[in-house]
């Protein structure tokens, strides 16, 4: 397949040349001077600059229009889109890099891009992470456009790296209702569902643990007990046992008594006995 784009940086169309196969590639100002690159089956590819080229036509220029509003001066994104636009072959297809900006912002550029969905040229929006080019640090954004598509709606793909994405189908009927604003209609990431929560399993658990809290705790002041010749604790082991086997069992019981049974055994005292008897 050919490959055709303009270039103003005759160092960059070199780089272009060089890396791209099957690339025919002109050197000049794309708004100002541009050149005639319409040939059938292409593929055109571009990156829009944001600051305008002086010298463009604007009001009575017949890429722009068609179009429902002229691109504003502060920005240059859909001046270059509009003109990719007007020299893509009627089966071609065209590959243009862009900043995020272009899928939100509003007024002028709002109603162009409503214009584009509207006229079905928008085959794909493919959101690109941030740090994927060297000369960038931020997001971005390929919209291939097409003029002899028959399907409706767009194609939304989100990249996470160089070899996987996640893609959706968009409908007009969604896009009308985000307000034809396009950045957050990109591919959410499918998130795990956590598995459902036992409640009874969860304080099972807490109850066991607790209890095995107190049971190294006796445990450590028997020892000490019986090295002094007391032993005031076996009833407290007894009471601590049998809470342990009602837990484990999930009696009736076992929850109710759980609590007041802790608290007595936390004592360590005779004057108040454990409950859970």
């Amino acid at each position: 397949m050919r490959k055709f784009g303009q270039e103003l940086d005759g160092e960059q169309l070199d780089v272009a040349r060089a890396r791209l196969v099957n690339f025919e590639g002109v050197c000049g100002d794309t708004l100002q001077a541009p050149a005639t690159l319409q040939v059938e089956s292409s593929l055109a590819l571009w990156q829009t600059h944001p600051s305008p080229q002086s010298g463009s036509k604007g009001k009575g220029d017949e890429r722009f229009a068609d179009a429902p509003a002229l691109a504003p001066p502060s920005r240059a994104d859909y001046a270059f889109l509009l003109h990719v636009l007007h020299y893509l072959a009627p089966d071609g297809v065209a590959v243009v890099l862009n900043a995020p900006g272009i899928l939100y912002r509003g007024n002028a550029e709002g109603k162009i891009r409503r214009w584009l969905v509207e006229q079905n040229v928008i085959d794909r929006v493919v959101f690109i992470p941030g740090g994927y080019f060297v000369d960038t640090k931020i997001p971005t954004v390929l919209l291939v456009l097409r003029k002899d598509r028959t399907a409706r709606g767009i194609t939304s793909i989100a990249y996470e790296d160089r070899s996987s994405g996640r893609e959706i189908s968009i409908t007009p009927e969604e896009i009308a209702a985000n307000d034809y604003c396009l950045s957050n209609l990109m591919p959410q990431e499918e998130k795990e569902q956590p598995p459902p929560i036992d409640p009874n399993a969860l304080e099972q658990e807490a109850e066991r643990a607790a209890v095995d809290v107190l049971r190294a705790h006796l445990g450590f002041t028997q020892a000490v007990s019986e090295l002094e010749g007391i032993d005031h604790l076996t009833p407290s082991w007894r009471v601590l046992t049998r809470c342990s086997q009602n837990i484990e069992k999930d009696t009736p019981d076992s929850h109710r008594l759980y609590a007041p049974a802790v608290y007595s055994l936390s004592k360590h005292s005779p004057n108040n006995p454990p409950l859970c008897k």
